[in-house]
């Protein structure tokens, strides 16, 4: 599936960020992974999906983020206390990695955004 295709779905439109609303939302990443032991986050399934289509990563990258999102349903909606320390901190390590590999993307064909 393309950008293409998720727009005529209309999962998602085009927008031409601001500097600032980039600062912003960077923001609310690192801000997100600083708490997230202590809360969840939204589910971001399409965002996670279109790691492929903007960063270049691979789908078995994604598809492991995208199974960290299906645990962290799990236990929020389901049941409590089901996650390990290990499963946490491979969780936090990824979100660090996307968000680092963001920025690197940003950085080589959006600079201006930076």
């Amino acid at each position: 599936m393309s950008f293409d295709d998720w727009q005529e779905r209309k999962w998602i439109v085009r927008h031409a960020p601001s500097r600032r609303e980039v600062a912003d939302l960077l923001a609310i990443v690192t801000r997100d992974i600083d708490e997230s032991s202590e809360r969840r986050s939204a589910d971001w399934r399409l965002a996670i999906d279109s790691l492929t289509l903007t960063i270049g990563w691979s789908p078995a990258r994604v598809e492991t983020l995208q199974r960290f999102r299906r645990i962290r349903n799990r236990v929020e909606y389901d049941r409590a206390g089901t996650v390990s320390e290990r499963d946490v901190e491979e969780m936090r390590s990824m979100a660090l990695a996307v968000r680092d590999d963001v920025l690197a993307w940003l950085n080589k064909k959006y600079p201006e955004l930076l």
